[in-house]
Formats: structure tokens, sequence, C-alpha cells
């Protein structure tokens, strides 16, 4: 359980590891207003370049409750959608079609096969994605995905922030459950990091 009297400083609440590789979650100083709060996450990627690790993508849940098991209701989040830096494949594709064609008469016929073929050159643009839900529920939700161009496949940011605002309905103490994934690919192998836990927060008087 926390309380909402430290400052400035987040602190981790999750945490897993892979050897060197990591996937941690810490929570900012909370922000009230009358029966609304806002809680900032910082979500972050560390991996073991040793063995050329990288994680392909993750979602983050947290489902909101008050002290009395009560559902709270997620009024805003932030981001929705955010992208990271675009990277770009020049291509080239080849497109042929077969052309049938005849010439003569009834006495003597010629009949032959031509290809036509013509090039087309474009670029194909990617990014890195995130994108969140959960206005309206108890829920507030996010997915990472690395960049889908072969070019780009460098893994997540190493960090990602996202807010949520909660009407709290008077409660006190904040319930919020963590569930998390993520793939983390490797030379060695590939796995998916797990967290599921509980956490609260309680507002002080003072």
């Amino acid at each position: 359980m926390f309380s909402h009297d430290w400052h400035h400083k987040p602190k981790e609440i999750a945490r897993v590891e892979e050897g060197l590789s990591v996937f941690s979650i810490s929570l900012l100083p909370p922000v009230y207003a009358d029966d609304d709060l806002t809680l900032g996450f910082c979500v972050q990627f560390a991996v073991d370049e040793t063995v050329d690790a990288r994680f392909h993508s993750a979602t983050v849940r947290f489902d909101f409750e008050g002290d009395d098991g009560k559902h709270l209701d997620v009024t805003h989040i932030f981001p929705h959608e955010q992208f990271g830096e675009e990277t770009s494949v020049e291509r080239t594709e080849v497109h042929g079609a077969a052309v049938k064609f005849s010439a003569g008469n009834e006495y003597a016929k010629v009949e032959a096969d031509n290809q036509i073929e013509h090039c087309s050159a474009y670029t194909k643009k990617s990014s890195r994605r995130m994108m969140g839900s959960g206005e309206g529920t108890s829920t507030a939700m996010w997915s990472m995905k690395e960049d889908v161009g072969k070019a780009g496949r460098r893994g997540l940011e190493t960090r990602y922030d996202m807010t949520v605002k909660l009407n709290t309905e008077h409660h006190a103490t904040v319930r919020f459950k963590i569930t998390t994934k993520a793939q983390l690919y490797s030379r060695l192998r590939n796995t998916t990091l797990k967290i599921e836990k509980w956490e609260s927060l309680t507002r002080s008087d003072d």
C-alpha cells in the first residue's frame, strides 16, 4: 500500500527479469482534485544486448476499484495513440502479363505468346506504435508493438509514459490490479514475461 506523501520521484511497483533484460512499471506521485485522481505510470524496458535481446510487444492493463470492491470509472487516459520514429524501405516490383496473339488466314496461321513487363517503385514506411483504451470503463489498457518493418525491428522504446484519470467517488483508498505481458526475443530463446499483482493507494488528510 502506498500513501501519496512522497514527492517528485516515481516508485517502482512491478518488475520482472529474464537474464539481464528487465520490464518494470513505476507509479508517479498521484494528483488529487476533489473526487478526481490522476495517476501517472512509467513503463520501462531494458535489454541484454549481448544476446541481441529485444522486446517485440507488450500489453499493460490496470483495473481500478474502491476499498469496497466496486469498480471506479476511468474518465480519461493518455495517450490514445503514439508513434515512434519512422523507418522506410525502398522497394521495386516487376509486374508481368502474358499476351497471346494470332495472325494469318485459313491457310497459314501464326500464334505467339508475348510477355509485357512494367516496374513500380514505392517507399514503405512503418514505426513503433502504442495504442490506449478504457475511457468509460474501470480498465485502462495500452498495447505496444515494435516497428513491423524489417529495417525497424529494433524492439520497443526504452520508456513509455501513460496517464489515467479516475473518479474516486469519495474513496480514500484506490486499489488497482496490474496485468502485463511482454514478448522478449533473443538469440537464446523467445519468452513471455508476465506480471499480475494488486496495489493500493491511500489518500492522506494532510
